[in-house]
């Protein structure tokens, strides 16, 4: 597979096809078309589930489709509400990249740097986890009893996010 200004360039099965593909926090996107013919299609997913197979099926039938295994179905428990408060904060998962936890009518929320809010639902008192994606997120505290940082296991990676200080004004 060659790439050209960014633009990945496929040939294969007698076709060439010109496509870009990505994604972030959950969400998938594919946009391609069929260089000798006037074909193309965009592909837009709110799942992790990569979307190239079904992109390039689309686009030539002669592609497989790859089989998705859906989420991990997760048992949500109830804990006591006011464990959230220790959890509320920012953390930092990147320069610039923050994940604010917020506290909302008894329930805990998560919130990273330009998206949407999402619910986290506990498994344990200190582990919770999200519907929308296959991810889940883990407070952690210092031996002396406050919640240090999380960490946050989505996508096959652990990315340990700081809790950031809290400037009272």
């Amino acid at each position: 597979m060659a790439i050209a200004l960014g633009w990945h360039v496929l040939n294969h099965l007698e076709t060439e096809i010109i496509f870009h593909d990505g994604g972030t926090g959950g969400f998938r996107s594919f946009l391609g078309f069929v260089k000798q013919k006037p074909l193309g299609v965009v592909v837009l997913s709110n799942s992790e589930n990569d979307v190239k197979d079904i992109s390039l099926h689309l686009l030539e039938s002669r592609y497989p489709l790859t089989k998705h295994h859906p989420l991990r179905q997760r048992q949500a428990i109830s804990v006591d509400p006011n464990l959230f408060d220790e959890y509320v904060g920012r953390y930092e998962l990147a320069p610039n990249f923050i994940l604010t936890i917020t506290k909302e009518h008894d329930r805990l929320y998560a919130q990273a740097t330009g998206q949407s809010q999402v619910e986290l639902f506990a498994e344990t008192e200190t582990q919770f986890f999200i519907r929308e994606v296959d991810a889940q997120i883990t407070f952690i505290r210092d031996p002396q009893g406050p919640v240090k940082h999380l960490i946050l296991q989505q996508a096959g990676q652990e990315i340990t996010a700081p809790k950031l200080n809290q400037v009272s004004g």
